[in-house]
């Protein structure tokens, strides 16, 4: 940050930065109205890299002057002052600052140092820092700003005189027993001898008398009449290390909210700049997190989908399997077989058992298998006839189902039934006449 100190006394200008303890001259120049101050800072802005600017100045426009207010609540001293101020300079817009000397004891009045600098020249100054860019910090009163500098109680108790010099001008600066400042009055520098200070020292002190009762005295002893650079840049050093205080600026109010207001919307945008970069640091982790979760999460749907048509192919398999068992079930142990035979078809096995069981006497026109996988069943329907009128059907047909049933058949829903081909009453026609029969039942599995 770089802080240009510019000091402009009736005519010169000096350009100092802060350096450690005192004060390093950067430009000096010969400025006399607010037009060549800009024209000066325009040029050197780049080269001085100026951040931040303070001003402290002495100008013929600047006025002090010191007011005794009554003792009134502060808001009607403020107006009081107001009225005062436009008695004296009419509607000219000042810009105006005022500084309690604390000076109770004098009487029931308080005392106010009043510097007082017309707006037509700070507030081209404001306008352009506040186009540039750079923070003006303040425009002081060079006078006042060297008498609060110098404001210490006097060892021998009396009222005193203080001569300070800096670029072509010097003061006279006038404190009290308490080292309280008085008033201020100003010799040209280049004319000064010891007997411009002492008639400019009495008229200073009588105007302390007249107004604060006050006869400070001049001590020329000690003083150096000489310009010295490093004296100034030492005296400008103290200036800057001590600094005013900022209820002293001279700027205009309006200027000064216009310069607050963008200082206010700079920090906010550097702290929303810091909030984002803190909150991108922060989400950071979060979203890196989150986009491994997300690819763990395609993966694992991925690896679902491929678990799902593996066990969708399982689920097939065994329904298929399923159905073999049944056939299985159907062939096993019927004929013999062995664990490493190959399974043979169920219904012909079916078949072969019901041609074992079935009587020679009898011959089948039918025999219809049908093989349920879902049941599981195997559904027989039969057909068939006697091979001589001898044969007695029903005892015939018992003997059927006794046979399949020693050879371990199962079976449900058994329905006989015989076709009579004439009607007879004869004993012999009686027997010949259950010609044919037809035959229905479900086998079912083999069971362990």
């Amino acid at each position: 940050m770089a802080r240009l100190h510019i000091i402009w006394d009736h005519g010169k200008l000096t350009a100092w930065r802060k350096k450690r303890h005192s004060a390093k001259l950067l430009a000096e120049a010969a400025i006399e109205d607010a037009e060549g101050l800009l024209a000066f800072l325009k040029a050197h802005e780049g080269k001085l890299r100026i951040s931040h600017l303070v001003i402290y100045l002495d100008h013929a426009s600047l006025d002090h002057h010191v007011e005794r207010l009554p003792p009134l609540a502060k808001k009607m001293q403020r107006q009081l002052m107001v009225q005062r101020k436009e008695k004296i300079y009419g509607q000219v817009p000042r810009s105006w600052v005022t500084h309690s000397m604390g000076l109770t004891e004098k009487g029931t009045h308080s005392f106010h140092f009043v510097a007082s600098l017309p707006e037509g020249l700070s507030e081209p100054i404001a306008r352009w820092a506040l186009k540039s860019g750079i923070v003006l910090e303040g425009i002081y009163s060079l006078p006042h700003a060297l008498a609060l500098l110098e404001a210490e109680p006097n060892e021998s108790g009396q009222a005193q005189v203080i001569y300070r010099a800096i670029n072509i001008s010097g003061y006279l600066l006038a404190y009290d027993a308490q080292g309280r400042f008085l008033f201020v009055n100003r010799v040209a520098r280049a004319d000064v001898d010891a007997l411009v200070l002492e008639a400019a020292s009495k008229r200073l002190a009588l105007f302390t008398e007249q107004e604060f009762g006050e006869t400070p005295d001049l001590k020329l002893k000690g003083i150096e009449l000489e310009a010295d650079a490093e004296k100034d840049a030492s005296l400008v050093g103290r200036l800057l290390q001590t600094g005013p205080l900022q209820k002293l600026n001279l700027i205009a109010p309006k200027q000064r909210n216009r310069q607050r207001r963008r200082a206010i919307r700079h920090r906010a945008f550097a702290a929303s700049i810091l909030f984002l970069g803190l909150s991108f640091l922060f989400m950071l982790p979060k979203v890196e997190r989150k986009r491994e979760v997300q690819l763990r999460t395609e993966a694992m749907q991925t690896e679902i989908q491929s678990e799902s048509l593996v066990t969708k192919k399982i689920e097939n398999d065994i329904v298929n399997n399923r159905a073999l068992l049944h056939v299985i079930d159907f062939s096993r142990e019927r004929i013999g077989m062995s664990s490493e035979d190959v399974v043979p078809m169920p219904l012909a096995v079916a078949v072969g058992g019901i041609s074992h069981s079935l009587p020679s006497v009898v011959e089948l026109d039918m025999l219809d298998c049908t093989l349920d996988v879902e049941g599981p069943i195997i559904k027989v329907e039969m057909r068939g006839r006697p091979l001589s009128a001898d044969v007695d059907l029903v005892e015939t047909l018992e003997s059927f189902e006794e046979s399949l049933e020693k050879r371990g058949w199962r079976y449900t829903d058994w329905q006989l039934a015989f076709v009579r081909e004439r009607n007879r009453e004869s004993r012999f026609e009686r027997r010949g006449s259950l010609r044919s029969f037809t035959l229905s039942f479900n086998l079912l599995p083999f069971e362990k």
